[in-house]
């Protein structure tokens, strides 16, 4: 897996375009799909680097200063200029060209899901019951 940040683009593309057939902007929803997991990845490690400090921060000021230039630089590296169409279409064929390699990718990537979902839950978890 050369970039499993393009791969991760492409999985979450298709399955938006797979689930709903009507969203002609499946890209853009990868995209801010993709923003929503990265995240959760930075708040999961600034709070476990920062225990104390971040309670003295606003929720609603932390993410915004996370989600925004997360934002910006998806946008830039995955949407703007039509990348997005090139890495989907590229992926695409590489994905039906070798189906087990595929499988090997979708299996690492929903396993990145699942962590960063679990290990996110866990520190705000910590974080409302002042375990941390």
């Amino acid at each position: 897996m050369k970039n499993f940040y393009y791969y991760s683009f492409y999985f979450l593309s298709f399955f938006i375009k797979a689930v709903n057939k009507r969203n002609n902007d499946y890209k853009f929803s990868g995209m801010a799909f993709l923003t929503m997991l990265m995240g959760i990845n930075l708040f999961t490690i600034v709070s476990i680097l920062f225990k104390y400090e971040i309670y003295s921060i606003n929720p609603y000021i932390f993410s915004l200063i996370v989600a925004i230039p997360l934002l910006v630089l998806n946008y830039n590296f995955l949407y703007r200029n039509n990348k997005g169409k090139e890495i989907f279409s590229f992926y695409n064929k590489k994905w039906r060209l070798n189906k087990k390699e595929g499988m090997i990718y979708l299996f690492a990537f929903l396993l990145y899901i699942i962590t960063t979902m679990f290990f996110g839950g866990y520190v705000a978890y910590l974080i409302k019951n002042h375990l941390m």
